[in-house]
């Protein structure tokens, strides 16, 4: 019975941890990995109605809702050389990885192009959709660069704009609030 509880006590430590080891080195080797954390924030402007105050004219950040990312060692993302981690409870991204230079990507970065714009296309006559090169280019341009050299945390925010949020490839047409 004392059996079943302890392997059950180590299922549930081993399961709530969120701390993932992107890295695919052997066992063996003597490379050091590092503890990262990495916290992405959003960034929304004030985007009219009502005289804001001073406050709310700057602006307000909040925790991104992203679940998962995408972390490559190459500033390009492919298949080969990317990890993908995962939030789990708490709002930031935990994990193992060795020493150097990294690249963090937008889960949807890996999308197909028709596949994204399908999923964050227009969604109204308001809204003015750019080309698929710019997606192109939006998919091949890294969110966010870092170097681990310690553990360490890293913060970095996606700037939304007025009535489209965080899309860098849709512009808003229409009408103001007053």
């Amino acid at each position: 019975m004392g059996f079943k509880f302890l392997l059950i006590g180590i299922f549930i430590l081993t399961s709530c941890s969120n701390v993932f080891n992107v890295s695919s080195h052997d066992e063996g080797s003597n490379d050091k990995t590092f503890t990262v954390t990495l916290t992405s924030k959003i960034h929304r402007p004030y985007c009219g109605g009502a005289y804001p105050t001073q406050e709310e004219e700057m602006g307000f950040y909040s925790i991104s809702k992203e679940k998962a990312f995408y972390i490559s060692s190459d500033s390009i993302l492919s298949d080969k050389n990317r990890w993908r981690i995962e939030r789990n409870i708490d709002t930031s991204f935990t994990f193992k990885i060795p020493a150097g230079d990294y690249f963090v990507f937008h889960i949807d970065k890996a999308l197909a192009i028709k596949d994204f714009i399908s999923k964050h296309g227009s969604s109204n006559s308001n809204e003015q959709m750019a080309d698929a090169k710019c997606y192109e280019n939006w998919k091949n341009t890294p969110d966010f660069t870092f170097n681990v050299s310690r553990d360490e945390h890293f913060e970095f925010t996606y700037f939304a704009k007025c009535f489209t949020g965080t899309n860098p490839c849709i512009s808003y047409e229409g009408p103001y609030p007053p």
